[in-house]
């Protein structure tokens, strides 16, 4: 410490705090000490947060986090997105301020979830300057037209990123209220068969219906917005006007808003909009909670799929499309494949395989094999040898499955490039389950012994103590 100006009896002081890795939280508080022995501190320990762009898709959480302040960054993705991982995400807060013009490029995909609330930020100039042909842009929650409107209906503005991007034409405000009290009301929701909602539709079915409903589940209020569409933009969903009766039912004269909404801009750039916040949506009469469905049917209803959340969903079909219309991407392709990962870690592997995922991550796998087998330290290898590996073998429905491939393709993504912890873990799993257990004990205590990239210290981190664990087990 320092003294910067003033005295030793009424000073101003000053200190470093040591530099650290980016994804750092670090906590910190003051000691002081006079010369006679005397000391006092702070009560609490203040903290801030290192950023460092550690992928190519950034979760904006652009609203105050209302129930959420309890938990980690981690377990509101778990809520919005797939229970057990926040691999390969950044996240940025809107507590860390407005989100920096420099950070985004760094990005090829930028989810905002603006809750029930609305935006604590506008960051439209920055948007557009970030957009281009190979960009994703999804906005989900209440009151983000309203916020840019001054919750005034009407047209949206030539280049504005409501029209240009996420291909909104006109804005209909808070089409749930007509009294102060329906901002606790609950609003009934439609999802279309064929958009990228169809994984919900096909749930509903005969026997649930679609509320929204924020005060329940959130704590928010109800400030749903409807709006009209740009020409070639897909509509995923539409709500009734108004809010359900005691009896659970729309109001007779009510009528229907689109309130989601996916395309592609002029410039080839994939977006999509929710008016609404994906967790506060749930079914009646049987209750499920399907704007958090990978979180919540994971302990309470498994037969409802992770990606009946349309948040979910519509990524998901974003990054299938986009490979449709870039077929040589090794990017894109390698992205999606990531996304079907999450899915089967989420779902189950028996379920993924019998659901066809397994053989989409091998086919996936081996085309990215074919177009760059270098591309993410051999990462087309690593997919196909750890789905090789995790994959059950189902007579009639699953046969390739098998783990002396596994190894094989696991051994070439160990030796391409630099050879990350996780497939060194996944190697000697597979070296483990063929007997080899003096190579497998060799490659865990190399990942022990290994310090994590800078760049990479978070995920590195959490593998050394897989590793941990690992050698436990071979030991």
């Amino acid at each position: 410490m320092t003294m910067i100006d003033g005295n030793m009896e009424d000073g101003t002081w000053e200190g470093d705090i040591p530099g650290q890795g980016p994804g750092t939280i670090v906590y910190w508080k003051l000691i002081a000490e006079d010369v006679n022995g005397n000391t006092n501190e702070t009560d609490n320990y203040n903290s801030y947060f290192i950023f460092g762009p550690s992928s190519d898709k950034l979760v904006y959480i652009n609203q105050n986090l209302g129930f959420f302040w309890i938990w980690p960054i981690g377990s509101i993705f778990e809520y919005y997105f797939y229970y057990g991982s926040t691999e390969n995400f950044d996240f940025w807060m809107a507590m860390y301020g407005s989100i920096p013009g420099e950070l985004l490029p760094h990005y090829n995909v930028m989810i905002e979830l603006t809750g029930g609330e609305g935006p604590q930020y506008i960051n439209d100039d920055e948007v557009a300057e970030w957009w281009s042909g190979d960009k994703t842009y999804i906005v989900a929650g209440d009151e983000w037209l309203g916020r840019r409107s001054a919750w005034t209906d009407g047209e949206t503005a030539e280049g504005s990123v409501a029209r240009n991007i996420l291909g909104i034409a006109y804005e209909y405000n808070d089409i749930n209220y007509v009294y102060s009290e329906d901002k606790y009301g609950v609003s009934r929701l439609n999802p279309d068969s064929t958009g990228a909602a169809s994984i919900l539709y096909e749930f509903l079915s005969d026997s649930l219906l679609l509320n929204y409903d924020p005060y329940y589940e959130t704590g928010n209020d109800n400030w749903l917005d409807g709006f009209e569409v740009v020409d070639g933009y897909i509509v995923d969903m539409t709500a009734y006007s108004g809010v359900l009766d005691s009896n659970g039912n729309v109001a007779d004269d009510a009528e229907i808003y689109n309130v989601m909404v996916h395309g592609q801009a002029g410039n080839g750039g994939k977006s999509a909009f929710l008016s609404f916040d994906p967790i506060a949506l749930n079914t009646t009469p049987s209750y499920h909670w399907v704007g958090a469905s990978s979180y919540w049917n994971m302990f309470y209803a498994p037969n409802c799929p992770p990606n009946a959340s349309p948040l979910v969903s519509v990524y998901e079909a974003l990054a299938e499309k986009m490979i449709a219309k870039y077929p040589n991407s090794v990017a894109l392709r390698f992205r999606y494949l990531t996304c079907l990962g999450k899915w089967a870690e989420v779902y189950g592997i028996f379920t993924a395989a019998k659901e066809g995922v397994a053989d989409l991550m091998k086919e996936h796998s081996e085309i990215i094999i074919d177009l760059d087998s270098d591309y993410e330290n051999g990462g087309g290898y690593f997919m196909l040898g750890a789905v090789h590996f995790k994959s059950p073998y189902i007579p009639f429905i699953l046969s390739w499955p098998d783990n002396d491939d596994a190894i094989i393709w696991l051994r070439k993504a160990y030796n391409t490039g630099r050879a990350l912890p996780v497939q060194k873990t996944y190697l000697a799993r597979a070296l483990f389950k063929d007997g080899q257990k003096e190579e497998a004990l060799r490659l865990v205590k190399d990942v022990i012994a290994t310090p994590p990239e800078q760049d990479e210290v978070l995920e590195e981190s959490l593998e050394i103590e897989e590793a941990k664990k690992l050698l436990n087990e071979f030991q």
